[in-house]
């Protein structure tokens, strides 16, 4: 299973459930879809993948002893058949990878669970009724009629939506904060230029302005003005 996997499923899942309804998934209805109807399938597909993700992430967490298991074994017996043996480089390339791969499984796997806890968070707010519907769907896989659902997701699709831009307006920022933090360590700062963030040191920031002041200089000569 990944996720690849999961958007297929929800494809096939969302085919089913259509069937004989004015919604039912085809090129025809795609192009007709009014905007209503869009939001809905949108945010079907991410309350799918949300909730389908605990599965994910402990199908891999199975995987995952045995997986470095043969990633240590692999490590120990190179050095044993390499012509050279150079035990000291080989075993730190090889364990700084596994270190590398391990931090990229745990951190990946931290995401899985923290898409499934945003299901939760969502439903859990929500009146029994629609909490039951939407729960039975999205993580059980159980067969719901689709104007019920797609009712359901209607009645609370402000907050849903409201729920998943907060998340993202989030993540920009403390993407942003990373990457400053990064920058601040080259010796580099934001600087808005053209209404975009560029990262330059405060030497480039001058060179750049200068170089402004002198086109600013150049384009009024030509038109026989002043500067201002």
């Amino acid at each position: 299973m990944n996720q690849s996997v999961l958007t297929e499923e929800f494809g096939q899942q969302l085919e089913s459930l259509t069937i004989g309804t004015k919604y039912e998934v085809d090129s025809e209805t795609d192009e007709q879809m009014d905007h209503t109807e869009m939001r809905i399938r949108a945010i079907m597909y991410s309350l799918w993948m949300d909730a389908q993700s605990k599965k994910l992430a402990d199908n891999l967490q199975k995987k995952q002893a045995a997986h470095f298991a043969q990633l240590y074994e692999f490590s120990y017996g190179v050095p044993m058949y390499d012509r050279e043996y150079n035990p000291p480089r080989d075993a730190e390339s090889l364990a700084l990878m596994i270190i590398d791969e391990k931090q990229a499984f745990i951190k990946r796997n931290k995401h899985l669970y923290l898409r499934y806890e945003r299901f939760k968070k969502i439903t859990n707010d929500f009146p029994i009724l629609s909490k039951q519907v939407l729960v039975d769907y999205f993580e059980h896989s159980k067969k719901k009629d689709y104007e019920l659902l797609r009712n359901t997701l209607k009645k609370h699709l402000r907050v849903i939506e409201r729920i998943y831009k907060e998340d993202e307006d989030s993540k920009e920022s403390t993407a942003d904060k990373s990457e400053d933090e990064r920058q601040a360590r080259l010796g580099c700062k934001g600087y808005l230029i053209n209404r975009k963030k560029v990262y330059m040191t405060p030497d480039e920031y001058e060179l750049h302005i200068a170089n402004e002041k002198n086109e600013r200089n150049k384009v009024y000569e030509r038109l026989g003005l002043s500067m201002p």
